[in-house]
């Protein structure tokens, strides 16, 4: 090949990797479901003042995974969900909320904890 052939082919792809890099763009719907993702990552974990909530939405609060979640309801640590339809699931808040306020009663300290004293060094005076 020559060179001015070379350069002609290599031209070519240039010209066409700028039109694909042009053809990428973003749609509306898209754009918004982007938004809302960053929102949602963006705002403290809260529930709603009542009703129900999703799974993503409870492992906001309750900081497990998603199997530790569904292991816990099969043992019976956590609430069951509340079937809505054929495929979706959701929890009571009320349940949540009681779940939390155990788990944070169970976890009171019961007395005064006190940091164990340190070994007097070897060689030194009691």
């Amino acid at each position: 090949m020559t060179s001015t052939a070379v350069k002609a082919k290599t031209r070519g792809k240039r010209a066409s990797a700028v039109k694909a890099r042009d053809q990428h763009t973003i749609d509306q719907a898209t754009l918004r479901k982007l938004g809302r993702i960053a929102l949602e990552l963006a705002s403290p974990a809260t529930l709603p003042a009542e009703g129900f909530c999703r799974l993503r939405e409870v492992l906001r609060v309750i900081p497990v995974s998603e199997a530790a979640w569904w292991a816990g309801i099969r043992s019976g640590k956590y609430p069951p969900p509340v079937h809505l339809g054929a495929q979706s699931r959701a929890w009571r808040v009320t349940d949540i909320r009681e779940l939390i306020r155990a788990t944070s009663e169970a976890q009171q300290p019961t007395g005064t904890y006190r940091l164990p004293r340190a070994a007097p060094a070897e060689g030194a005076e009691a």
